[in-house]
């Protein structure tokens, strides 16, 4: 197995994983009220990091070798994104809601 392979995989494996990590974040900070969501994040977000990164990385790795593992190296990479994006909106949600309630007071 070669290099960019590898690093196709663990961009695909590491988005899965940021995407299962974010389900259960939100799904836990909605049910389980002292877990909270913030605690869940901080998990989700190095894994999301990872992914675009390995991801960007095997697909500079494949086109400058010909090597097959471009689709699984773009999955990774739109998972990351995906899941970076998603927090990014949730994190404005919450802040739109609940910042003015810490300068009303």
């Amino acid at each position: 197995m070669d290099k960019a392979s590898r690093l196709a995989n663990a961009s695909l494996l590491l988005g899965i994983g940021s995407m299962v990590g974010l389900i259960m974040a939100i799904v836990l900070g909605f049910l389980v009220e002292d877990l909270g969501m913030v605690s869940l994040f901080r998990m989700v977000i190095p894994l999301a990091f990872a992914a675009v990164v390995f991801g960007v990385l095997a697909r500079q790795k494949i086109a400058e070798e010909g090597l097959p593992g471009l689709g699984i190296a773009n999955t990774g990479l739109y998972l990351g994104i995906v899941c970076l994006v998603i927090m990014g909106a949730i994190f404005l949600v919450v802040a739109t809601l609940f910042l003015p309630m810490l300068f009303l007071n």
